[in-house]
């Protein structure tokens, strides 16, 4: 579990390490998730990339500095590093989002859920 409800919007994600992928619907709330980790990625273990995002995906999964990262758009690059996800998913939690094109891992399904205060994924 990883507890970022000092922040505001707070974040609570209720699943131990792993890969999980969200369902593909729209307006659910994981844009809104992308943009709150990117900010509380200044403080805490956790990050959020998309493509054409500027870092390397690689080194931010072999940096040993996350918990954490969501991979949004996941379908726009589809298949990259999937050596590094397994790898970082035996210590770390990996949510997936994408729209189509799934990738071979060994993904799990999660949910999105806004709250007054934040959001929780389990």
């Amino acid at each position: 579990m990883i507890d970022l409800s000092n922040y505001n919007p707070s974040v609570r994600v209720l699943l131990d390490a792993g890969i999980y992928v969200f369902p593909p619907k729209s307006a659910s709330g994981k844009t809104f998730l992308y943009y709150t980790l990117k900010d509380i990625g200044s403080f805490e273990r956790v990050t959020a990339y998309t493509y054409g995002d500027g870092r390397n995906l690689a080194e931010l999964l072999t940096s040993g500095t996350l918990d954490l990262i969501l991979l949004d758009r996941y379908d726009m690059y589809s298949g990259m590093c999937t050596d590094e996800i397994r790898a970082f998913s035996k210590h770390g939690v990996v949510l997936i989002a994408c729209k189509s094109n799934w990738p071979r891992l060994p993904m799990k399904m999660c949910s999105i859920d806004l709250t007054r205060d934040g959001v929780v994924i389990s």
